[in-house]
């Protein structure tokens, strides 16, 4: 019984480091690398931080002030703009596991070319 016992405690602590892996967001860029804009580390947490839960409007609003900064910036710059702000988001979310992480980034990543294609 203390064996099965010990057994169910480690499958449980195995179980729950799962749940808090993280995904490999993208590296903020100083606007050097081709597709990148020229923006700090802080001043993309800071959009990250406004993207609250990446719902289509905060998303919407975001892509505005990116594009008042960034009058010339191509569509798929914003987008991977957004992208690189809103994953730490993602990576904070304890309860989701690796897979479920991913799953967000892509659905947060569709809708953020969405709605930039939708504004352009």
């Amino acid at each position: 019984m203390r064996q099965l016992f010990a057994g169910l405690l480690i499958l449980a602590a195995a179980g729950c480091s799962k749940a808090n892996e993280q995904i490999e967001c993208p590296a903020p860029e100083s606007g050097q690398a081709a597709g990148t804009l020229r923006e700090s580390p802080g001043q993309i947490k800071a959009a990250g931080d406004q993207l609250g839960q990446g719902s289509e409007n905060e998303i919407a609003e975001a892509a505005a002030r990116i594009r008042a900064r960034h009058a010339g910036a191509a569509r798929s710059e914003v987008i991977n703009y957004l992208v690189t702000a809103y994953c730490p988001r993602i990576n904070g979310q304890s309860s989701l596991d690796k897979s479920a992480k991913q799953q967000a980034l892509q659905s947060f990543s569709a809708r953020a070319e969405k709605i930039v294609k939708a504004g352009s």
